[in-house]
């Protein structure tokens, strides 16, 4: 089974991540999410095969999986309120275009159409050669596409 591209997730969802030094869009080797979860690999296999993680797409044959698949194993049905209360202090995460293209689902060139019309958040430059996205923004952008 692999990660729905269009899947969702509550800005809470990310501070939650955050706080436990998870990238919601970082990908995971079966021993990295084995060592997240506190398991074997041989149980993090299991999971996948019952579906209850999903596998990224990958170019390769290696397993990876994201870090919010992770969270939402861990978290389930849990009402992301109770869990952590929104910190304002904690800076916006700034996605690189290969996280835009994987969360959204889209090719680059229709992001760069996309935002150049008006139909997608804004990029912010980072440096002469760098730029990214507000990941607030784009969660909201998703949201609102539903």
């Amino acid at each position: 089974m692999t990660l729905d591209q269009q899947s969702s997730y509550s800005p809470k969802l990310a501070l939650v991540a955050d706080q436990m030094g998870i990238s919601l869009f970082g990908r995971y080797d079966l021993s990295q999410v084995a060592n997240l979860i506190e398991c074997d690999e041989a149980d993090v296999k299991g999971l996948i095969d019952t579906g209850e993680l999903r596998v990224a797409n990958t170019p390769t044959s290696a397993i990876k999986i994201f870090g919010l698949e992770v969270i939402n194993y861990l978290f389930g049905d849990v009402p992301v309120e109770k869990i952590v209360a929104p910190r304002k202090d904690v800076a916006d995460k700034m996605l690189k275009i290969s996280e835009i293209v994987m969360l959204v689902g889209v090719s680059r060139s229709t992001i760069d159409r996309m935002e150049f019309s008006g139909q997608f958040p804004a990029r912010i430059k980072l440096s002469a050669r760098r730029v990214a996205w507000r990941e607030s923004e784009v969660v909201t952008w998703m949201s609102q596409r539903k």
